[in-house]
């Protein structure tokens, strides 16, 4: 008895809600790899376009950092 035939029986065995279940974590299994592979471009995309820094991108200085009205 290969394995798809003992899943069978097990699953035959359950209530319908319950073997839905079964069959929707069986399909997530199928998937997983392709939402891996999306996660890598994703990623690979951010990297290659990262977000623009805040502010006008010139470097503070320390007193500026630290003398800002905001801190008043």
């Amino acid at each position: 008895m290969n394995i798809a035939d003992r899943i069978h029986e097990v699953v035959k065995k359950l209530p319908e809600t319950q073997a839905f279940k079964v069959l929707d974590f069986i399909r997530s299994l199928d998937q997983a790899p392709a939402s891996d592979e999306r996660a890598k471009e994703a990623m690979a995309a951010l990297l290659a376009n990262p977000l623009p820094a805040k502010g006008d991108g010139l470097p503070m200085k320390r007193t500026e950092l630290y003398d800002r009205p905001c801190l008043r």
